[in-house]
């Protein structure tokens, strides 16, 4: 089965909307998740980004839910839309929006190092590293899965150090990269 967000993601880049895929779904593509449970975008703050959403979702008979209006007025505030439909398949969609992610200092070198895999735009790995730093405990499984492939295992020291979580792998990182361990104020790797 094909999975419905990327189908998504693509009408939407069909109908003009510049838009990146993030946080679970983005985990997914990255090949360390198997699913999440909703779809979430950083779009450009554009009416016609945001119009070109509402047509898809409005195919869709999509509803919105808890949030705001799909607006560059109101996603420049920092502030997300949400919306739910059903597919033909009885499949639930729920899809999330924003133009401003939290913990994202950038936004104009998240759009700049945006990556494309098989033709999905989706955010960069450090930026999504710094989407999945939340409280929800679930999500440091993924911030630690995706600095051990982005990190550990494609030789990136920077993203190594700063973000695995398991010890064996961090002690790795610091054994491989001692000279930019030692240069880190992050207290693990110093310990």
């Amino acid at each position: 089965m094909d999975n419905p967000y990327i189908v998504l993601h693509q009408e939407f880049k069909a109908a003009g909307a510049e838009v990146l895929l993030s946080s679970g779904q983005a985990c997914v593509v990255f090949g360390i998740a198997a699913f999440s449970k909703d779809g979430d975008w950083v779009v450009r703050e554009t009416e016609e980004s945001c119009t070109a959403i509402l047509d898809v979702l409005s195919r869709h008979g999509a509803q919105y839910r808890l949030g705001v209006p799909l607006h560059p007025d109101w996603l420049r505030l920092g502030l997300t839309s949400h919306f739910e439909f059903h597919t033909e398949a009885g499949f639930r969609m729920r899809t999330d929006f924003c133009t401003r992610p939290p913990r994202v200092p950038d936004i104009d070198r998240l759009w700049q190092r945006a990556i494309q895999i098989e033709e999905i735009d989706i955010v960069d790995v450090e930026s999504l590293l710094q989407l999945k730093q939340t409280r929800r405990l679930r999500d440091y499984a993924m911030v630690g899965a995706l600095a051990e492939v982005a990190g550990l295992q494609e030789n990136a020291a920077e993203l190594a150090l700063r973000y695995l979580q398991d010890y064996t792998l961090l002690s790795q990182a610091v054994q491989r990269w001692p000279h930019e361990a030692a240069a880190s104020e992050r207290e693990a790797v110093q310990r």
